[in-house]
């Protein structure tokens, strides 16, 4: 793992799982509480996106407790990942409009 995936990871544990999940046990962790910590997310405004990667932290842990026989079942299973997608703007011009394009700007 390359060290900045390692410190999102490790951002990610201690400035969002932590104080949510603080004192449940790990086998507590039920699909629905864990569908609303990600919602809560969305109602602070976080994008789409840092909610997939928030998830993405979470449900490989969990796996791996899984994998460890920690659990029975991934809780992070099948929800829904709510929030808004960035629009950066960028939008893309079609190949057959760049002849046209270069012409309006001569």
């Amino acid at each position: 793992m390359r060290k900045n995936t390692y410190l999102l990871h490790q951002r990610n544990i201690q400035k969002h799982f932590l104080p949510y999940f603080d004192n449940i046990m790990l086998q507590d962790v039920k699909p629905i509480m864990y569908q609303k910590f990600l919602n809560q997310l969305t109602d602070k405004n976080y994008s789409k996106r840092s909610i997939e990667i928030v998830h993405t932290t979470m449900f490989n842990a969990m796996e791996k407790a899984v994998t460890l026989a920690k659990i029975e079942k991934n809780p992070c299973l099948g929800v829904t990942i709510k929030g808004q997608s960035k629009n950066d703007g960028i939008t893309f011009m079609e190949s057959s409009d760049i002849p046209r394009f270069l012409q309006a700007t001569l």
